[in-house]
């Protein structure tokens, strides 16, 4: 008599997918065109990041990123989620100033283009909300190198705002939308400090990246005699 002797093991696999963004915006009432800009610009006015309901967001400039998330696994799990951008070289802010006004990442809605863009009709539609639980992370340090490019990372999974929770939401419409936000002031600081990052319309190698790692599982059935 032969005896068949079956077992299921739980295999745990992980994937990184890195995304470059098929959209971005330097969204400032005074911003050029955003098919042909390299280089998207942040910063604060009246110690604010984000200019509250109501008020007049004139003197705030954000940059708005979108990605395709297409090819991001279905079922995973999302368990690292890291913003790489590229800052120009010999910034015009300190490394105290980074820290006490951080670069932030807020999500928004992810329904913009940058074909036939206008500032009035998307910060009408898309205003990164404004509370400090709606921050989904922060960069507060940056290793500077003089005369050259250097990176500012921002963790997402850091928190407070939980980009797991949103996950599932974003992925079934297909993209991720993200504002960057700083209260970084430079009415208040002599006219010269903000943030400057190369755009999806830069060189190759400096344009933004979105590093996302993914854990699924997966039953395997064993045979044996």
């Amino acid at each position: 008599m032969i005896a068949w002797v079956a077992f299921a093991a739980i295999i745990a696999t992980s994937a990184d997918v890195t995304l470059t963004p098929v959209a971005d915006l330097w969204v400032y009432p005074h911003a050029t065109d955003p098919e042909r800009d390299p280089f998207l610009r942040v910063w604060g006015s009246g110690g604010k990041a984000v200019a509250e309901k109501g008020e007049s967001t004139q003197s705030h400039s954000y940059a708005y990123l979108k990605f395709d998330l297409a090819s991001t696994p279905k079922d995973a799990k999302l368990t690292a989620a890291r913003l790489i951008l590229t800052h120009t070289p010999d910034p015009t802010w300190t490394a105290e100033e980074l820290k006490a006004s951080p670069l932030e990442a807020r999500l928004i809605a992810s329904d913009f283009e940058e074909k036939d863009w206008n500032y009035a009709n998307t910060i009408e539609k898309i205003v990164p909300p404004a509370g400090k639980s709606d921050v989904l992370g922060t960069a507060t340090a940056a290793t500077r190198r003089e005369g050259k490019d250097f990176v500012v990372t921002i963790d997402l999974m850091q928190g407070p705002a939980k980009l797991s929770a949103a996950w599932s939401s974003a992925r079934s419409r297909g993209a991720l939308g993200l504002a960057l936000t700083s209260a970084i002031d430079p009415e208040a600081l002599g006219m010269k400090s903000i943030f400057k990052f190369y755009s999806k319309d830069g060189q190759k190698e400096l344009r933004p990246s979105l590093v996302l790692e993914f854990e699924s599982a997966a039953a395997v059935v064993r045979t044996r005699e």
